[in-house]
C-alpha cells in the first residue's frame, strides 16, 4: 500500500475542491514551454486562465519543473564530462554527483510545496470576488515573470528595451532607430530596439519592466487605460508626436461611398481583419465600442481574421460579396501594403463620425483626419492620395511612482522621461528614409471646415440609407 506524503495529500485535496470547466486545457504544454524559454509572453487571456484555472496552473508548474530538471541534468552532464577529462578528480566528482542528486530531490520537495500552496491561495482568492481575482491575476503574472527568469536565466525582455512591433514594421525600422542614439547623447546608454507583437505586448512588457520603453497606438492604449485603470497608474505616456498611423478601411464595392453606408449596412457586411494579436483588431474593437449604432452592430460571425494586412488587401480585392477590409498601418509610400491599396483599385473609406473624432485621452484627440500618399507619381503618372482617419503613435514607460520605495530609481525614471521629452522632434525622424521623414514632418491634416462637411455627409448618408432599408 502506497501512503501519500503530506504534500501530495494537500495537492490532491486542493485540486478536488477547485472548479475546473475544462478551459485550462487551452493552455498547452508546448505554449507554456515556449513562453518560459523566453520566446514569447503570455497573452491577457492566458494570464486570466492561469488566474482562474487549476488545470492551467498545474500545466505551468509541471513545465517549469521539467525545464528546471533539464537545466540541472545539463549542468550535471557538463560537470561529469569535466571529471572524466580529469581522472585524478574522480572521487570529488562522485561526491559532487551525490550532492547534486540530494539537492535536486530537496528542490523537488520545495517546488511541490510551493505549487500546492500557490494553488490553495488561488482557490481561496477565487472565492472572494472580482477584486481578489484581479489581485490574483497580478500575482500569477509576477510569478510567471520570476519563474521564467529563474528557469532560463533571462526572458529576453530587458530593462532597457525599446519595445517596437514586427521587425519589418515602421515602429522597428523607422520610428525606433533614432531613439537609442538620442538617449545616449543624454547619457542614457544601453537602450535597444526590441521586436514584439505590438501595442498590447509593449504595454505588458513595460508594466513588468518599468524602465523599458514602448511604442503604442494611441487608440489601443486609450482603450486599455479605460479597462485597466489601476494598472495604468504605473505607466506614463512620454510623448505622442512621433507619427500618425492610418486606419485603412477598404473595399471594391462601388455602392459603399462613405462611412455612412458602412454604418447603415454594418449588420450585412463581411469584414476581413488581421489576426487578433495585431494592433488592427483592438482598434476595430475600440471603434465598435464607440460607434454602437453603426460599426458596433457587426455580428461576430461577419468578422474574419487572416494572417496579415497583405492578406486583408488581397482577399478584399478578390471578394465577390462586397467585403470590407480593415487594418492599421503607417502610410509609408514605399511600403508594399500601402502601394497595394492603389494597385488593387481599392476604395479607402475614412472612418468618420463626430463621436469618434471627439474621443480624447488626457486632452489629446485619439483620431484625426489626414490625406496620405498611397503611390508616388512621376512624369507619366499622377500621385495617388487618399484621406483616412489616423491615430498618433505614442511612447510610454513606467511611471516614477512605480519605484516609490527607491528614491534613486524614482529620480532616474524622471530623468529618462524628461530626456525623451526634450529630444527635438527633428532628431527622431528616420535619417535613412527621407520620404518617411517628410510624411511625418509635413502631415496633410484636413482643415476644420472640411472635417465638419465630411462628418455631415456621413451622417446624412447613414440616415438616408437606413430609411431605404425600412
Amino acid at each position: 500500500m502506497t501512503v501519500d506524503s503530506g504534500i501530495d495529500r494537500l495537492l490532491k485535496d486542493v485540486l478536488a475542491l477547485q472548479d475546473e470547466d475544462g478551459r485550462g486545457a487551452e493552455l498547452t504544454e508546448e505554449r507554456v514551454r515556449h513562453v518560459l524559454l523566453g520566446r514569447d509572453t503570455f497573452t491577457a487571456d492566458e494570464r486570466s486562465l492561469l488566474a482562474t484555472s487549476p488545470l492551467a496552473r498545474l500545466t505551468y508548474a509541471e513545465i517549469a519543473e521539467d525545464l528546471r530538471l533539464e537545466r540541472e541534468a545539463f549542468e550535471q552532464g557538463w560537470h561529469e564530462e569535466a571529471v572524466q577529462q580529469s581522472p585524478s578528480k574522480g572521487r570529488a566528482g562522485d561526491g559532487t554527483a551525490v550532492a547534486t542528486r540530494v539537492i535536486a530531490l530537496r528542490r523537488l520537495q520545495v517546488a511541490a510545496s510551493f505549487i500546492a500552496l500557490a494553488i490553495a491561495i488561488g482557490y481561496v482568492l477565487s472565492r472572494l470576488g472580482p477584486y481578489s481575482l484581479h489581485v490574483e491575476s497580478q500575482s500569477v503574472d509576477a510569478e510567471l515573470s520570476d519563474k521564467a527568469t529563474s528557469t532560463i536565466g533571462a526572458t529576453g525582455i530587458f530593462d532597457k528595451a525599446i519595445n517596437t512591433a514586427g521587425e519589418k514594421g515602421a515602429y522597428h525600422t523607422a520610428f525606433c532607430p533614432p531613439l537609442p542614439g538620442a538617449l545616449a547623447n543624454a547619457y542614457l546608454q544601453g537602450y535597444k530596439c526590441t521586436p514584439s507583437k505590438g501595442t498590447l505586448e509593449n504595454i505588458d512588457r513595460v508594466l513588468r519592466n518599468p524602465t523599458s520603453i514602448g511604442f503604442v497606438q494611441l487608440d489601443v492604449y486609450a482603450d486599455e487605460a479605460i479597462k485597466r485603470a489601476d494598472e495604468f497608474k504605473k505607466l506614463t505616456m512620454i510623448r505622442s508626436d512621433i507619427a500618425c498611423e492610418g486606419l485603412w478601411m477598404v473595399t471594391k464595392n462601388p455602392e459603399l461611398k462613405n462611412y455612412g453606408h458602412i454604418q447603415a449596412f454594418s449588420q450585412r457586411i463581411n469584414f476581413i481583419l488581421p489576426v487578433r494579436e495585431s494592433g488592427s483588431a483592438p482598434t476595430f474593437d475600440f471603434l465598435q465600442e464607440n460607434d454602437p449604432d453603426g460599426l458596433g452592430r457587426v455580428p461576430e460571425d461577419h468578422k474574419r481574421y487572416v494572417a496579415d494586412a497583405t492578406e486583408v488587401l488581397n482577399e478584399t480585392a478578390a471578394s465577390t460579396n462586397g467585403a470590407v477590409g480593415f487594418f492599421v498601418q503607417f502610410a509609408d509610400p514605399g511600403n508594399a501594403n500601402i502601394k497595394l491599396i492603389a494597385d488593387k483599385g481599392l476604395k479607402v473609406i475614412p472612418v468618420v463620425t463626430k463621436e469618434i473624432l471627439d474621443k480624447k485621452l488626457n486632452g489629446q484627440h485619439i483620431y484625426q483626419l489626414q490625406t496620405f500618399t498611397l503611390k508616388s507619381g512621376g512624369i507619366f503618372a499622377k500621385t495617388t492620395e487618399a484621406t483616412a482617419a489616423c491615430t498618433p503613435v505614442a511612447i510610454i514607460t513606467g511611471a516614477p511612482e512605480a519605484f516609490r520605495s527607491d528614491r534613486d530609481m524614482v529620480d532616474d525614471q524622471r530623468g529618462l522621461i524628461q530626456a525623451i521629452r526634450n529630444i527635438p522632434a527633428e532628431r527622431l525622424l528616420p535619417k535613412e528614409n527621407p520620404i518617411v521623414a517628410d510624411v511625418i514632418r509635413f502631415p496633410k491634416t484636413l482643415a476644420d471646415q472640411a472635417v465638419i462637411e465630411m462628418v455631415a455627409m456621413v451622417e446624412k448618408t447613414r440616415q438616408m440609407s437606413e430609411k431605404a432599408l425600412q
